[in-house]
C-alpha cells in the first residue's frame, strides 16, 4: 500500500512539474510577443490597400456576354456580399461612389471531360471568364484583370434536372470564387 501511495505522489509531482513547464512556456511566449511589439515588428494581414480617399464603392450589375441566363446577377450579388461582409468600404449607389467595380462575364461554357462506357458524358467542366476593373470617379483605372478565369467540374446524370442542379451548384461556386479573388486582390494591394 505504501508503494502505491508513493507512485501517486510521484505522478502528482510530475503533473505539478508539467504545469510549471507550461507556465514557463506561456511567460516566455508573452515576453516574446512584448519584445516583438516593442520593436515595431508586426505580422502582415490583409487590409484596405485602396488609394486614400476611396471609402464608398459601387458595384453595378456586371454585363453578361454569354448565353447563360442570370449568371451576371449571381456574380454581382456575390461581389456585393463579399465587399459588405469585409467592411473595408461602404457599398453605395454609383452617384455617391468614390470608385466603381465594373466588369463583364466574357465567356461561360461547359464541356464534357469524362465519359461512361456507353459514351455518355459522366462529368462536365464549367468555365467562367470575367473581365473586371476598378476605376475612380474620374474614370482612372486603379486595377484591371482582362481575363479572370475559374472552372469547376460537376457530375452529369441521366436525369436532366439533376444534371442542371449540379450545374447550378457549379455556377454558384464559380461566382463565389470570382468574388473572393476580386475582393482579395483589391484589398491585398492588387496582387
Amino acid at each position: 500500500m505504501n508503494r502505491s501511495a508513493g507512485n501517486a505522489t510521484e505522478s502528482g509531482n510530475r503533473r505539478r512539474g508539467g504545469s510549471r513547464f507550461v507556465l514557463r512556456r506561456a511567460l516566455a511566449l508573452a515576453a516574446l510577443v512584448a519584445a516583438l511589439a516593442g520593436c515595431g515588428y508586426h505580422l502582415a494581414r490583409p487590409g484596405n490597400n485602396l488609394p486614400q480617399g476611396i471609402r464608398r464603392l459601387a458595384v453595378p450589375v456586371f454585363k453578361n456576354e454569354t448565353m447563360e441566363p442570370a449568371i451576371e446577377a449571381q456574380l454581382t450579388d456575390q461581389l456585393r456580399r463579399r465587399f459588405t461582409e469585409s467592411g473595408w468600404v461602404r457599398l453605395t449607389a454609383v452617384e455617391e461612389a468614390d470608385a466603381l467595380l465594373v466588369g463583364s462575364i466574357t465567356q461561360f461554357h461547359t464541356s464534357p471531360i469524362s465519359f461512361s462506357s456507353t459514351s455518355f458524358a459522366a462529368e462536365y467542366r464549367a468555365e467562367m471568364h470575367v473581365a473586371v476593373r476598378l476605376v475612380d470617379r474620374q474614370g482612372v483605372k486603379l486595377w484591371y484583370d482582362p481575363d479572370l478565369t475559374k472552372y469547376r467540374e460537376y457530375q452529369s446524370a441521366v436525369d436532366i434536372s439533376q444534371s442542371e442542379a449540379n450545374k447550378t451548384v457549379a455556377i454558384s461556386w464559380l461566382t463565389q470564387e470570382v468574388s473572393r479573388d476580386v475582393h482579395d486582390r483589391i484589398f491585398d494591394g492588387f496582387r
